[in-house]
């Protein structure tokens, strides 16, 4: 049963089976196990990091390990926040990964993201923060 809806799931998301464009499967949850920071080993979380994408924002609560150019007042809990998305893009390729690139403002804070979603399930984000080294996350396609 799990791996039928997630492969209801997965068809949905990338537009394969007749299913509808990423747009209409919102919102989109991401479970991160793994953190990768620019200058610093791999790790493995075991916590309640994640990603929840809707239409129009994001809802996240990531780790955040590396070098802070400059950190924003208040700062103390990672990458933890609600913010609405600008410029969002997706683009399948011929692998049919997608990959959903947008960006988001949070208290003067200018953050890139690049997320690519496998048919396997697996999803692999890219953030580039304004004040601090680049991270990548690993994480799950949990759906809805």
């Amino acid at each position: 049963m799990i791996m039928k809806k997630w492969l209801l799931t997965m068809g949905v998301l990338l537009g394969i089976a007749g299913g509808p464009a990423v747009a209409e499967t919102w919102p989109l949850r991401i479970n991160i196990w793994n953190v990768c920071p620019a200058s610093y080993p791999s790790y493995q979380v075991h916590d309640n990091y994640f990603i929840n994408i809707k239409q129009d924002s994001i809802d996240m609560s990531l780790p955040y390990m590396g070098r802070v150019y400059q950190l924003a007042y208040g700062s103390r809990d990672g990458l933890t926040f609600k913010a609405p998305l600008q410029n969002m893009e997706k683009n399948t390729d011929k692998k049919k990964r997608t990959t959903l690139r947008f960006t988001v403002d949070n208290e003067g804070i200018h953050y890139r993201f690049r997320i690519q979603l496998n048919e396997q399930g697996t999803a692999r984000i890219s953030l580039q923060p304004s004040n601090a080294q680049s991270i990548q996350y690993d994480g799950d396609i949990v759906g809805k």
